[in-house]
Protein backbone atom coordinates (compact mmCIF):
# COMPACT_ATOMS: atom_id res chain seq x y z
CA UNK A 1 0.00 0.00 0.00
CA UNK A 2 1.32 3.29 -0.78
CA UNK A 3 1.89 5.91 2.07
CA UNK A 4 -0.23 8.91 1.80
CA UNK A 5 1.71 12.18 0.47
CA UNK A 6 2.70 14.36 3.50
CA UNK A 7 2.66 17.19 1.49
CA UNK A 8 -1.13 17.27 1.10
CA UNK A 9 -1.66 17.82 4.91
CA UNK A 10 1.11 20.46 4.70
CA UNK A 11 -0.72 21.98 1.64
CA UNK A 12 -4.02 22.09 3.43
CA UNK A 13 -3.47 23.38 7.04
CA UNK A 14 -1.86 26.42 6.60
CA UNK A 15 -4.82 27.49 4.26
CA UNK A 16 -6.92 26.62 7.54
CA UNK A 17 -4.27 28.24 9.53
CA UNK A 18 -4.71 31.40 8.27
CA UNK A 19 -8.34 32.03 8.25
CA UNK A 20 -8.89 31.31 11.51
CA UNK A 21 -5.94 32.84 12.49
CA UNK A 22 -6.69 36.22 11.00
CA UNK A 23 -10.25 35.64 12.50
CA UNK A 24 -9.58 35.19 15.59
CA UNK A 25 -6.82 37.67 15.64
CA UNK A 26 -9.36 40.22 14.60
CA UNK A 27 -11.77 39.44 17.42
CA UNK A 28 -8.43 40.36 19.67
CA UNK A 29 -7.78 43.86 17.67
CA UNK A 30 -11.87 44.81 18.45
CA UNK A 31 -11.34 43.62 22.25
CA UNK A 32 -8.31 45.43 22.58
CA UNK A 33 -10.07 48.73 21.54
CA UNK A 34 -11.83 49.27 24.74
CA UNK A 35 -8.35 48.86 26.29
CA UNK A 36 -6.89 51.91 23.95
CA UNK A 37 -9.68 53.99 24.66
CA UNK A 38 -9.31 53.52 28.52
CA UNK A 39 -5.49 54.10 27.94
CA UNK A 40 -5.95 56.67 25.76
CA UNK A 41 -8.90 58.86 27.16
CA UNK A 42 -9.52 58.04 30.26
CA UNK A 43 -6.23 57.93 32.64
CA UNK A 44 -5.41 61.28 32.45
CA UNK A 45 -9.08 62.58 33.93
CA UNK A 46 -8.58 60.34 36.50
CA UNK A 47 -5.17 61.33 37.59
CA UNK A 48 -5.75 65.05 36.88
CA UNK A 49 -9.21 65.69 37.62
CA UNK A 50 -10.28 62.79 40.35
CA UNK A 51 -6.58 62.86 42.32
CA UNK A 52 -5.63 66.27 41.28
CA UNK A 53 -2.12 65.49 39.65
CA UNK A 54 -0.34 68.49 38.14
CA UNK A 55 -0.05 68.71 34.44
CA UNK A 56 4.01 68.09 34.44
CA UNK A 57 3.09 64.76 36.10
CA UNK A 58 0.90 63.52 33.29
CA UNK A 59 4.01 63.76 31.45
CA UNK A 60 5.64 60.92 33.46
CA UNK A 61 2.53 58.07 32.20
CA UNK A 62 4.15 58.72 28.53
CA UNK A 63 7.96 59.54 29.59
CA UNK A 64 8.46 56.53 31.86
CA UNK A 65 6.61 53.67 29.22
CA UNK A 66 8.99 55.49 26.78
CA UNK A 67 12.41 54.62 28.58
CA UNK A 68 11.07 50.75 29.27
CA UNK A 69 10.65 50.40 25.82
CA UNK A 70 14.06 51.90 24.95
CA UNK A 71 16.00 49.60 27.80
CA UNK A 72 14.34 46.62 26.60
CA UNK A 73 14.56 47.21 22.54
CA UNK A 74 17.78 45.55 22.38
CA UNK A 75 17.38 42.46 23.94
CA UNK A 76 13.48 41.99 23.14
CA UNK A 77 14.27 38.54 21.17
CA UNK A 78 16.07 37.76 23.80
CA UNK A 79 13.68 38.33 26.58
CA UNK A 80 11.08 36.72 24.20
CA UNK A 81 12.69 33.58 23.85
CA UNK A 82 13.53 33.50 27.63
CA UNK A 83 9.76 34.26 28.95
CA UNK A 84 8.60 31.35 26.49
CA UNK A 85 8.14 32.67 22.94
CA UNK A 86 5.51 35.20 21.53
CA UNK A 87 2.27 33.20 22.83
CA UNK A 88 3.35 32.95 26.47
CA UNK A 89 4.62 36.73 26.14
CA UNK A 90 1.36 38.04 24.88
CA UNK A 91 -0.95 36.35 26.76
CA UNK A 92 1.46 37.18 29.95
CA UNK A 93 1.58 40.88 29.13
CA UNK A 94 -2.40 41.49 28.54
CA UNK A 95 -3.38 39.35 32.33
CA UNK A 96 -1.21 41.25 33.62
CA UNK A 97 -2.97 44.52 31.97
CA UNK A 98 -6.00 43.39 33.08
CA UNK A 99 -5.01 43.20 36.80
CA UNK A 100 -3.30 46.82 36.71
CA UNK A 101 -6.86 47.89 35.12
CA UNK A 102 -9.02 46.59 37.90
CA UNK A 103 -6.66 47.78 40.66
CA UNK A 104 -7.08 51.52 39.30
CA UNK A 105 -11.20 50.63 39.25
CA UNK A 106 -10.56 50.42 42.51
CA UNK A 107 -8.12 53.17 43.27
CA UNK A 108 -10.92 55.44 41.49
CA UNK A 109 -14.01 54.11 43.46
CA UNK A 110 -11.67 55.05 47.12
CA UNK A 111 -12.08 58.88 48.19
CA UNK A 112 -9.03 60.80 47.59
CA UNK A 113 -6.15 60.74 49.71
CA UNK A 114 -2.23 62.19 48.72
CA UNK A 115 -1.37 58.53 49.22
CA UNK A 116 -3.59 57.15 46.19
CA UNK A 117 -2.12 59.08 43.30
CA UNK A 118 1.75 57.56 43.83
CA UNK A 119 -0.14 54.18 43.43
CA UNK A 120 -2.55 55.14 40.65
CA UNK A 121 0.91 56.68 38.93
CA UNK A 122 2.51 53.28 39.20
CA UNK A 123 -0.51 51.18 38.03
CA UNK A 124 -1.19 53.91 35.20
CA UNK A 125 2.36 53.75 34.05
CA UNK A 126 2.76 49.78 34.07
CA UNK A 127 0.27 49.15 31.80
CA UNK A 128 1.18 50.89 28.56
CA UNK A 129 4.85 50.14 29.74
CA UNK A 130 4.38 46.53 29.54
CA UNK A 131 3.90 46.43 26.06
CA UNK A 132 7.37 46.88 25.54
CA UNK A 133 7.91 42.77 25.41
CA UNK A 134 4.07 42.28 23.99
CA UNK A 135 4.73 44.65 21.18
CA UNK A 136 7.67 43.10 19.42
CA UNK A 137 6.21 39.57 20.27
CA UNK A 138 2.64 40.32 18.70
CA UNK A 139 4.28 41.65 15.74
CA UNK A 140 6.85 38.85 15.04
CA UNK A 141 3.90 36.74 15.58
CA UNK A 142 1.40 38.29 13.36
CA UNK A 143 4.13 38.76 10.65
CA UNK A 144 4.67 35.01 10.28
CA UNK A 145 0.46 34.55 10.46
CA UNK A 146 -0.56 36.99 7.67
CA UNK A 147 0.85 36.45 4.06
CA UNK A 148 2.42 40.03 3.24
CA UNK A 149 0.30 39.98 0.61
CA UNK A 150 -2.10 40.97 2.67
CA UNK A 151 -0.41 42.97 5.22
CA UNK A 152 -2.09 46.24 3.89
CA UNK A 153 -5.69 45.13 3.84
CA UNK A 154 -5.24 42.91 7.34
CA UNK A 155 -4.36 45.98 8.69
CA UNK A 156 -7.49 48.27 7.25
CA UNK A 157 -9.67 45.58 8.69
CA UNK A 158 -8.12 45.00 11.92
CA UNK A 159 -7.77 48.95 12.80
CA UNK A 160 -10.84 49.73 11.60
CA UNK A 161 -12.51 47.03 13.75
CA UNK A 162 -10.75 48.53 16.44
CA UNK A 163 -11.57 52.13 16.47
CA UNK A 164 -15.48 51.12 16.19
CA UNK A 165 -14.77 49.56 18.93
CA UNK A 166 -13.31 52.35 20.54
CA UNK A 167 -15.63 54.73 19.29
CA UNK A 168 -18.39 53.08 20.91
CA UNK A 169 -16.80 53.04 23.90
CA UNK A 170 -16.04 56.45 24.24
CA UNK A 171 -19.74 57.29 23.80
CA UNK A 172 -20.82 55.06 26.14
CA UNK A 173 -17.80 56.19 28.66
CA UNK A 174 -18.70 59.77 27.66
CA UNK A 175 -22.36 58.24 29.12
CA UNK A 176 -21.49 57.14 32.27
CA UNK A 177 -19.15 60.20 33.11
CA UNK A 178 -22.00 62.27 32.42
CA UNK A 179 -24.18 60.43 34.68
CA UNK A 180 -21.43 60.01 37.42
CA UNK A 181 -19.42 63.09 37.45
CA UNK A 182 -15.66 62.69 38.20
CA UNK A 183 -15.39 65.13 40.49
CA UNK A 184 -18.73 64.09 42.77
CA UNK A 185 -19.19 60.01 42.00
CA UNK A 186 -16.46 57.87 40.59
CA UNK A 187 -18.49 54.89 39.99
CA UNK A 188 -18.43 56.44 35.70
CA UNK A 189 -14.53 56.38 35.97
CA UNK A 190 -14.56 52.89 38.15
CA UNK A 191 -16.96 51.44 35.36
CA UNK A 192 -15.13 52.39 32.37
CA UNK A 193 -11.68 50.81 34.22
CA UNK A 194 -13.54 47.51 35.35
CA UNK A 195 -14.71 47.33 31.41
CA UNK A 196 -11.60 47.76 29.76
CA UNK A 197 -9.97 44.64 32.15
CA UNK A 198 -12.49 42.37 31.52
CA UNK A 199 -12.14 43.88 27.26
CA UNK A 200 -8.76 42.50 27.67
CA UNK A 201 -9.50 39.51 29.18
CA UNK A 202 -11.20 38.54 26.26
CA UNK A 203 -8.51 39.52 24.39
CA UNK A 204 -6.24 37.09 26.14
CA UNK A 205 -8.97 34.25 25.42
CA UNK A 206 -8.50 34.81 21.52
CA UNK A 207 -4.51 35.52 22.30
CA UNK A 208 -4.79 31.80 23.17
CA UNK A 209 -6.84 30.42 20.49
CA UNK A 210 -4.52 31.85 17.40
CA UNK A 211 -2.32 29.18 15.97
CA UNK A 212 1.52 29.51 15.89
CA UNK A 213 2.20 29.11 12.29
CA UNK A 214 5.29 26.97 10.88
CA UNK A 215 7.92 28.95 9.06
CA UNK A 216 7.40 29.93 5.55
CA UNK A 217 9.54 28.21 2.78
CA UNK A 218 12.66 30.46 2.29
CA UNK A 219 12.02 32.08 5.61
CA UNK A 220 16.11 30.82 6.67
CA UNK A 221 17.61 33.54 4.15
CA UNK A 222 17.74 37.05 4.38
CA UNK A 223 15.50 39.70 2.52
CA UNK A 224 16.38 41.26 -0.45
CA UNK A 225 15.90 44.98 1.68
CA UNK A 226 18.31 43.87 4.11
CA UNK A 227 21.58 41.72 3.58
CA UNK A 228 21.74 40.71 7.41
CA UNK A 229 20.57 41.71 10.85
CA UNK A 230 22.78 44.35 12.62
CA UNK A 231 24.43 42.60 15.11
CA UNK A 232 23.32 44.90 18.44
CA UNK A 233 21.35 48.14 18.80
CA UNK A 234 24.61 49.86 17.99
CA UNK A 235 25.40 48.72 14.87
CA UNK A 236 22.02 49.15 13.77
CA UNK A 237 22.40 52.74 14.25
CA UNK A 238 25.70 52.76 12.30
CA UNK A 239 23.80 51.34 9.37
CA UNK A 240 20.32 53.56 9.81
CA UNK A 241 21.34 54.79 6.18
CA UNK A 242 22.02 51.98 4.62
CA UNK A 243 18.84 50.17 4.98
CA UNK A 244 15.00 50.65 3.58
CA UNK A 245 14.10 49.64 7.28
CA UNK A 246 16.72 51.95 8.99
CA UNK A 247 15.69 54.88 7.09
CA UNK A 248 11.98 54.48 7.88
CA UNK A 249 13.29 54.40 11.43
CA UNK A 250 14.85 57.70 11.03
CA UNK A 251 12.40 59.08 9.54
CA UNK A 252 9.50 57.73 11.80
CA UNK A 253 11.87 58.88 14.83
CA UNK A 254 12.04 62.32 13.15
CA UNK A 255 8.35 62.80 13.24
CA UNK A 256 7.89 61.47 16.80
CA UNK A 257 10.19 64.16 18.39
CA UNK A 258 8.08 66.83 16.85
CA UNK A 259 4.63 64.93 18.22
CA UNK A 260 6.00 63.89 21.70
CA UNK A 261 7.14 67.33 22.37
CA UNK A 262 3.93 68.25 22.60
CA UNK A 263 1.63 65.11 22.39
CA UNK A 264 1.59 64.47 26.41
CA UNK A 265 -0.15 68.36 26.57
CA UNK A 266 -3.21 67.74 24.64
CA UNK A 267 -5.06 66.55 27.16
CA UNK A 268 -4.10 68.33 29.91
CA UNK A 269 -4.70 71.31 27.83
CA UNK A 270 -8.61 70.17 27.08
CA UNK A 271 -9.36 69.60 30.93
CA UNK A 272 -7.44 72.45 31.83
CA UNK A 273 -9.64 75.46 33.03
CA UNK A 274 -9.53 78.28 31.00
CA UNK A 275 -8.02 80.76 33.52
CA UNK A 276 -4.89 78.60 33.37
CA UNK A 277 -4.64 78.78 29.20
CA UNK A 278 -6.81 75.34 28.48
CA UNK A 279 -10.14 74.54 26.82
CA UNK A 280 -12.29 73.94 30.07
CA UNK A 281 -13.65 70.90 29.06
CA UNK A 282 -13.78 69.07 32.37
CA UNK A 283 -17.07 69.61 32.74
CA UNK A 284 -18.39 68.77 29.37
CA UNK A 285 -17.43 64.96 28.87
CA UNK A 286 -19.32 64.72 25.55
CA UNK A 287 -17.59 67.83 24.34
CA UNK A 288 -13.88 66.18 25.08
CA UNK A 289 -15.10 62.58 23.70
CA UNK A 290 -16.41 64.63 20.41
CA UNK A 291 -12.70 66.33 20.58
CA UNK A 292 -11.00 63.08 21.14
CA UNK A 293 -12.84 60.80 19.10
CA UNK A 294 -13.50 62.80 16.16
CA UNK A 295 -9.70 61.77 14.94
CA UNK A 296 -10.65 58.49 15.85
CA UNK A 297 -13.80 58.21 13.33
CA UNK A 298 -11.93 59.60 10.40
CA UNK A 299 -9.32 56.64 11.06
CA UNK A 300 -12.56 54.36 11.16
CA UNK A 301 -13.69 55.42 7.96
CA UNK A 302 -10.50 55.96 5.99
CA UNK A 303 -8.94 52.56 6.81
CA UNK A 304 -9.93 50.41 4.35
CA UNK A 305 -9.47 52.76 1.78
CA UNK A 306 -5.83 53.65 3.08
CA UNK A 307 -5.21 49.93 2.82
CA UNK A 308 -5.66 49.42 -0.49
CA UNK A 309 -4.06 52.46 -1.85
CA UNK A 310 -0.99 51.13 0.71
CA UNK A 311 -1.03 47.74 -1.49
CA UNK A 312 -1.74 49.34 -4.60
CA UNK A 313 1.28 52.27 -4.60
CA UNK A 314 3.40 50.82 -1.80
CA UNK A 315 3.77 52.03 1.74
CA UNK A 316 6.69 55.26 0.97
CA UNK A 317 4.77 57.10 -1.24
CA UNK A 318 1.48 57.17 0.97
CA UNK A 319 4.03 58.14 4.35
CA UNK A 320 5.57 60.94 2.13
CA UNK A 321 2.30 62.44 1.18
CA UNK A 322 0.46 61.47 4.59
CA UNK A 323 3.78 63.34 6.93
CA UNK A 324 2.90 66.60 4.66
CA UNK A 325 -0.28 66.88 6.91
CA UNK A 326 0.57 65.76 9.58
CA UNK A 327 3.22 68.65 10.07
CA UNK A 328 0.74 71.44 8.68
CA UNK A 329 -2.70 70.63 10.08
CA UNK A 330 -1.84 71.04 14.08
CA UNK A 331 -0.53 74.33 13.61
CA UNK A 332 -4.38 75.28 13.90
CA UNK A 333 -3.75 74.31 17.31
CA UNK A 334 -1.84 76.65 18.38
CA UNK A 335 -4.13 79.58 17.03
CA UNK A 336 -7.86 77.95 17.26
CA UNK A 337 -9.77 77.86 20.85
CA UNK A 338 -13.16 77.56 18.97
CA UNK A 339 -14.06 73.55 19.72
CA UNK A 340 -16.15 72.46 16.86
CA UNK A 341 -13.57 74.15 14.29
CA UNK A 342 -10.86 72.20 16.57
CA UNK A 343 -13.15 68.67 15.78
CA UNK A 344 -13.13 69.36 12.02
CA UNK A 345 -9.28 69.74 12.14
CA UNK A 346 -9.36 66.71 14.00
CA UNK A 347 -11.20 64.97 11.18
CA UNK A 348 -8.30 66.04 8.51
CA UNK A 349 -5.74 65.00 10.93
CA UNK A 350 -7.27 61.84 11.72
CA UNK A 351 -6.85 61.21 7.63
CA UNK A 352 -2.73 62.03 7.52
CA UNK A 353 -1.84 59.68 10.74
CA UNK A 354 -4.77 56.87 9.56
CA UNK A 355 -2.48 57.07 5.72
CA UNK A 356 1.22 57.35 7.73
CA UNK A 357 0.59 54.69 10.45
CA UNK A 358 -1.25 51.89 7.69
CA UNK A 359 2.20 52.71 6.05
CA UNK A 360 4.74 52.15 8.78
CA UNK A 361 2.62 48.75 9.99
CA UNK A 362 3.31 47.40 6.24
CA UNK A 363 7.08 49.10 6.27
CA UNK A 364 7.54 47.46 10.07
CA UNK A 365 5.92 43.61 9.10
CA UNK A 366 7.61 43.41 5.79
CA UNK A 367 11.13 44.66 7.48
CA UNK A 368 12.26 40.63 7.03
CA UNK A 369 11.22 37.33 6.19
CA UNK A 370 12.25 35.54 9.38
CA UNK A 371 10.22 35.55 12.27
CA UNK A 372 13.31 35.76 14.37
CA UNK A 373 15.13 38.85 12.29
CA UNK A 374 11.94 40.26 12.64
CA UNK A 375 12.10 40.65 16.17
CA UNK A 376 15.16 41.42 16.30
CA UNK A 377 14.99 44.34 14.18
CA UNK A 378 11.36 45.62 15.33
CA UNK A 379 13.29 45.80 18.54
CA UNK A 380 15.94 47.99 17.62
CA UNK A 381 13.59 50.32 15.93
CA UNK A 382 11.55 50.00 19.03
CA UNK A 383 14.43 51.25 20.98
CA UNK A 384 15.36 53.80 18.81
CA UNK A 385 11.96 55.47 18.77
CA UNK A 386 11.86 55.07 22.60
CA UNK A 387 14.95 56.98 23.20
CA UNK A 388 13.76 59.96 20.79
CA UNK A 389 10.46 59.99 22.13
CA UNK A 390 11.47 60.28 25.73
CA UNK A 391 13.95 63.51 25.00
CA UNK A 392 10.74 64.77 23.22
CA UNK A 393 8.72 63.99 26.42
CA UNK A 394 11.38 65.42 28.63
CA UNK A 395 12.21 68.16 26.62
CA UNK A 396 8.36 69.13 26.86
CA UNK A 397 8.12 68.55 30.33
CA UNK A 398 10.95 71.49 30.70
CA UNK A 399 9.81 73.73 27.96
CA UNK A 400 5.87 73.71 29.31
CA UNK A 401 6.70 75.93 32.52
CA UNK A 402 9.52 78.27 31.12
CA UNK A 403 7.55 78.98 27.72
CA UNK A 404 5.55 82.93 27.12
CA UNK A 405 2.12 82.01 26.92
CA UNK A 406 0.73 82.84 23.44
CA UNK A 407 -2.84 84.31 23.56
CA UNK A 408 -3.01 83.37 27.33
CA UNK A 409 -1.48 80.23 27.18
CA UNK A 410 1.82 78.88 26.95
CA UNK A 411 0.32 75.15 25.70
CA UNK A 412 -0.28 77.02 22.45
CA UNK A 413 3.22 78.54 22.59
CA UNK A 414 4.53 74.63 23.24
CA UNK A 415 2.08 73.86 19.74
CA UNK A 416 4.13 75.71 17.73
CA UNK A 417 7.25 74.73 18.65
CA UNK A 418 6.05 70.99 18.16
CA UNK A 419 4.96 72.03 14.22
CA UNK A 420 8.75 73.81 13.75
CA UNK A 421 9.83 70.17 15.15
CA UNK A 422 7.90 67.91 13.03
CA UNK A 423 8.87 69.92 9.44
CA UNK A 424 12.87 67.60 9.15
CA UNK A 425 10.43 64.24 9.32
CA UNK A 426 8.86 65.42 6.27
CA UNK A 427 12.24 66.85 4.42
CA UNK A 428 13.81 63.46 5.42
CA UNK A 429 10.50 60.95 4.16
CA UNK A 430 11.37 62.89 0.60
CA UNK A 431 15.08 62.60 0.64
CA UNK A 432 15.86 58.94 2.26
CA UNK A 433 13.03 57.10 1.51
CA UNK A 434 12.84 55.19 -1.35
CA UNK A 435 11.80 55.97 -5.05
CA UNK A 436 9.67 53.31 -6.70
CA UNK A 437 8.53 53.03 -10.43
CA UNK A 438 4.76 53.04 -9.56
CA UNK A 439 2.42 54.13 -11.95
CA UNK A 440 0.47 55.85 -9.85
CA UNK A 441 -2.67 56.75 -12.24
CA UNK A 442 -3.17 53.03 -13.36
CA UNK A 443 -2.64 51.68 -9.59
CA UNK A 444 -5.02 54.04 -8.23
CA UNK A 445 -7.72 52.90 -11.17
CA UNK A 446 -10.90 52.02 -9.44
CA UNK A 447 -10.01 53.82 -6.41
CA UNK A 448 -14.15 55.49 -6.60
CA UNK A 449 -15.01 52.10 -5.40
CA UNK A 450 -13.28 51.87 -2.16
CA UNK A 451 -14.80 55.48 -0.64
CA UNK A 452 -16.90 54.74 2.24
CA UNK A 453 -20.68 53.78 0.75
CA UNK A 454 -19.81 53.66 -2.20
CA UNK A 455 -20.36 49.92 -2.93
CA UNK A 456 -22.99 49.85 -0.83
CA UNK A 457 -24.83 52.32 -3.31
CA UNK A 458 -23.47 51.00 -6.51
CA UNK A 459 -24.85 47.46 -5.25
CA UNK A 460 -28.17 48.89 -4.53
CA UNK A 461 -28.46 50.57 -7.63
CA UNK A 462 -27.41 47.75 -9.79
CA UNK A 463 -29.77 45.63 -8.41
CA UNK A 464 -32.86 48.37 -8.39
CA UNK A 465 -32.34 48.41 -11.93
CA UNK A 466 -32.02 44.85 -12.95
CA UNK A 467 -35.15 44.81 -10.68
CA UNK A 468 -37.11 47.26 -12.78
CA UNK A 469 -35.81 45.73 -15.62
CA UNK A 470 -37.44 42.28 -14.96
CA UNK A 471 -40.23 43.83 -14.17
CA UNK A 472 -40.09 45.82 -17.81
CA UNK A 473 -38.73 42.44 -19.69
CA UNK A 474 -37.66 39.48 -17.93
CA UNK A 475 -35.81 38.37 -21.50
CA UNK A 476 -33.44 42.05 -21.61
CA UNK A 477 -32.73 41.66 -18.02
CA UNK A 478 -31.36 38.29 -17.75
CA UNK A 479 -28.79 38.90 -21.11
CA UNK A 480 -28.04 42.37 -18.91
CA UNK A 481 -27.24 40.34 -15.92
CA UNK A 482 -25.16 37.79 -17.80
CA UNK A 483 -23.52 40.52 -19.96
CA UNK A 484 -22.65 42.51 -16.56
CA UNK A 485 -20.88 38.85 -15.16
CA UNK A 486 -19.04 38.64 -17.99
CA UNK A 487 -17.47 42.03 -17.84
CA UNK A 488 -16.91 42.12 -14.18
CA UNK A 489 -13.88 39.62 -14.93
CA UNK A 490 -10.45 40.15 -17.25
CA UNK A 491 -9.19 36.86 -18.67
CA UNK A 492 -7.21 35.99 -15.56
CA UNK A 493 -10.20 35.87 -13.36
CA UNK A 494 -9.16 38.96 -11.34
CA UNK A 495 -11.85 42.46 -11.23
CA UNK A 496 -10.91 45.00 -13.63
CA UNK A 497 -10.65 47.16 -10.38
Amino acid sequence: MTAPDPGIGLRLRPRGMLRSGIATSLVEGAAVGVLFNALEQWLVPLLQVRLGAAASAIYLLTLVPLVVNAACGPWAGRLVAWLGGHRRVCIGVGLFQAACLAALGLVALAPPTPGLLPVAMALAVATPASMALSQPAWFAWTGSLVPPRLHGRYFGVRNRLLMLVKLGTAAAAAGAIACWPMTDDPRGLAAILATAAAARLLAVAMLRRQPDPPPRPGTSTRSATLASVPAGFPAFVRELRGSHFGRFTLVWSALFFGFMTAGPAFAPYMLAPVADGGLGLADQPMMFTALVASCQVMRLIAYPLVGWVVDRIGPTLVLRWALIGIVIVPLSWSCVTHVPTLIAIEVVNGMCWCAAECAALVITLGCHRDAGGRIRLIGYHQTMLGLIQAAAVALGMVLLPLLPPLEGSPFRTLFLISVGLRIPAAILAWTLLPRLPVDVRRQLRGIWRQLPGVGLVATASRGAFLGMRRLLDPDDAEAVRERSSANALTPTGRSRA
